[in-house]
């Protein structure tokens, strides 16, 4: 369910970050090198990229954290669907350091 005093722009901005996610995900783009916001328009500022583990991952959480809000507002049920699958829990846990490199050596 959409929250009633959200403006239109908000909800456009969200759902372009998503875009953007998915369209450099198909590019093979690496989507742990992710940039800052600009403030003024919401969009990644090129020229401002973060460095270092840490800040990627909270960036990367911040982009799933903004998924799974549209995902709440466009379908409750598919929602709850999927955090009762533990999809959620899961990601999240490759979103720490300790589950990223748990990941890693696995592939190795």
């Amino acid at each position: 369910m959409l929250p009633l005093a959200l403006s239109g722009m908000h909800l456009r901005n969200k759902f372009n970050q998503i875009r953007e996610l998915r369209n450099r995900l198909s590019h093979h783009e690496a989507i742990w090198k992710f940039q800052y916001e600009d403030p003024r328009t919401g969009k990644p500022d090129y020229n401002n990229p973060v460095f270092g583990l840490n800040a990627s991952l909270i960036l990367l959480s911040k982009n799933y954290d903004n998924m799974l809000e549209l995902l709440k507002w466009l379908s409750p049920d598919r929602y709850e669907s999927f955090l009762d699958n533990g999809h959620d829990s899961r990601f999240r846990i490759l979103c720490t350091k300790e589950g990223l490199y748990s990941f890693v050596r696995q592939q190795k």
